[in-house]
């Protein structure tokens, strides 16, 4: 199983941290709801070392530059569809001026957040290396947010898990962590939530022990 911490800030300082980290094999970047520039990207993947997976929407600009320097992955949120993402041979500094290109193989993901997501993959193939399921997008598009035993979210689950096999499936987990993970244990991939939760968490623990002194 590949362990991934997911980024929301972009801060090199906060991916050294997640790097440093052993039971991580890497860092998704949320450029989808992080305020990232191509500037905070790049120091942020070079802070990785090559152990960087970039969640974006449809952007090959966007991916360029992840592929440019030297990502692990991309993952491309809320798919629907077939992706067309046009990427070339930059050469530049941080892929030694196109030297390491051809020696890196990045994976891509496509994250499922609704049936219609779904609906695509049965009719598509396995045309990615992982399948990503975000599970509270997922129920809040089938109308029961957070409700993972309604019964329309199951049966995607049920669809998604009888077309992706499991070293293809991966799942993003953001609470109750020691919950949910057994539940997930045959899969691929697990993303899970970090900076942004750990530090509302740490906010509220902080209050309720001076409010208490």
């Amino acid at each position: 199983m590949i362990r991934l911490f997911w980024q929301q800030i972009p801060s090199p300082v906060i991916t050294e941290i997640i790097r440093l980290m052993e039971c991580v094999d890497g860092v998704v970047f949320d450029t989808e709801h992080g305020t990232w520039d191509n500037e905070s990207l790049q120091q942020c993947l070079l802070e990785s070392r090559g152990n960087g997976y970039v969640r974006m929407k449809e952007n090959s600009q966007l991916a360029q530059t992840a592929v440019d320097n030297q990502c692990a992955g991309i993952i491309i949120s809320n798919v629907k569809k077939d992706i067309n993402l046009d990427i070339g041979v930059g050469l530049v500094r941080s892929n030694l001026w196109g030297e390491s290109i051809n020696r890196h193989n990045y994976k891509t993901i496509a994250q499922i957040e609704s049936l219609k997501g779904i609906d695509y993959i049965t009719i598509s193939g396995l045309k990615y290396d992982y399948y990503m399921i975000g599970p509270y997008d997922l129920s809040d598009s089938l109308g029961c947010y957070g409700n993972f035993k309604c019964e329309k979210y199951q049966y995607a689950i049920d669809r998604f898990m009888a077309f992706v096999p499991p070293e293809k499936r991966a799942v993003h987990l953001v609470k109750d962590i020691e919950e949910q993970l057994p539940k997930y244990k045959d899969y691929g991939m697990v993303a899970f939530s970090l900076d942004t939760l750990a530090i509302v968490d740490k906010i509220k623990y902080l209050n309720e022990v001076i409010a208490n002194v």
